[in-house]
This record gives C-alpha cells, structure tokens and sequence, in this order.
C-alpha cells in the first residue's frame, strides 16, 4: 500500500486537479490511485468525493474487484475519521462482493490497518469465517489469526476465571464501573483484569480484545 500511495503522489503532482472530469475506464486506476494519496494526506472529504464518483462509475459497469477496491477505501476513509461503525458497515459491502470469490490479497495489502477493521467485524459477527480466513492471511508480525485457533490458545498465557467473566461483559459494551457493579468488586479491580486481558491477548484497546477473543474462539461470535 506504501509503494502504491508513493506512486500516486508523483502522478498526482503532475497531473493536478481532476474534481470535474469524466472518469472513463482506462483512468479507473489512475483515480483509484489519487484517492489513496488524499487518504495518506488526510485529505478525507476530497478522498470520500473521488470515492463515491467511483463507486458509481465501478457499479454502473459492473467490475467487482476495483468494486471491492472501493469499498475497501471508503471503509479505510471511515476508519481514519474515526468512525468505526461506518468503516465495519462498508467493509461489509466489501466482505460480501468478495467472500465469493475467494478474494484474498486485496485486503492483505492493505496492511494492519485492514487486519484491525477484520477483527470489529468479526467481533459484530460480520462474514466472521471469512474475515478470520482473512486475518490468517496476514504477515506473522500484523494483527493476525493463524489458522489453528488451539495451537494459539496454546501459547498464550490462559484467561482466569474472573477474566473470563469480564470478557463478555467488555464485549456487551459495559464500562468498567459497570462491570465492576454487575460482579460485585471495585473499580480498580476491573481495571485490573482489563489490563491483564489485554496483556494476555497482545491487544491495546477494548474493541481489539473482543475481536481477538472471538477470532481465538474464546467468546462466540455476536
């Protein structure tokens, strides 16, 4: 993805403005390309512009794979908005095109970033098998399911019974001062099972720690 957005800024550079051209198929590659810079530049609503121009031109002749393409930058536009549940919902559309047909590298190129939307769509029981045969895909140092979900359990440092219990409830969405009331404990106490949940699972933040938990099989998909 790195190579691509390169490429694509020199082009753009030389190429300048394309707002109110007519995007024909031989350009496809070339817009699809410029949007990509707008997304590495932060440029989100020129990107989501081009985007959309697109889509409807890729639905209107019915090419699925640049279809696919599309989908998958809007939902990475999205994610860098910081609007996960618009990403997920697009990357859905994505998923759905291209479970079909067995569509593999075009998610993996888009590196951990792509690998981060798989695990919240699994974990909102969105095309769940094919996303974790996609997670498993990824290079071994990206956010990554292996196909053998035991032999990952296996390594990893077992979940405690009380861990067990918070698990699902930081699935349901319930902060941690609810949780601590729903089990009766103190706060601090849930924040520390939070800790070592995200220790075990080798996660940063709640929403990896649901994904990475239904992709191991340790909570059932919602």
């Amino acid at each position: 993805a790195h190579d691509k957005v390169e490429l694509a800024t020199q082009w753009a550079e030389k190429r300048g403005p394309v707002a109110d051209e007519e995007i024909s198929f031989l350009c496809e590659t070339e817009y699809v390309a410029l949007s990509r810079v707008f997304i590495a530049l932060g440029s989100l609503d020129e990107a989501d512009a081009l985007l959309m121009r697109l889509l409807e031109a890729s639905e209107t002749r019915g090419h699925t794979t640049r279809l696919i393409e599309i989908l998958i930058l809007q939902a990475s536009s999205s994610q860098n908005r910081g609007d996960i549940d618009r990403a997920v919902a697009t990357l859905g559309r994505a998923l759905a095109l291209a479970e079909t047909g067995g569509f593999i590298r075009i998610f993996v190129d888009e590196g951990p970033s792509m690998a981060h939307l798989l695990y919240e769509a699994v974990s909102r029981g969105i095309a769940p098998d094919y996303a974790r045969s996609l997670l498993s895909a990824f290079p071994s140092e990206e956010p990554q399911q292996t196909e053998n979900s035991t032999s990952n359990l296996a390594q990893m440092e077992p979940l405690s019974e009380r861990e067990l219990e918070v698990l699902p409830l930081i699935a349901e969405g319930l902060t941690n001062q609810e949780i601590g009331s729903r089990l009766f404990v103190s706060l601090n106490t849930i924040k520390v099972h939070t800790r070592n949940i995200y220790g075990k699972l080798a996660v940063h933040s709640r929403t990896q720690a649901v994904g990475k938990a239904i992709a191991l099989g340790i909570l059932p998909t919602r």
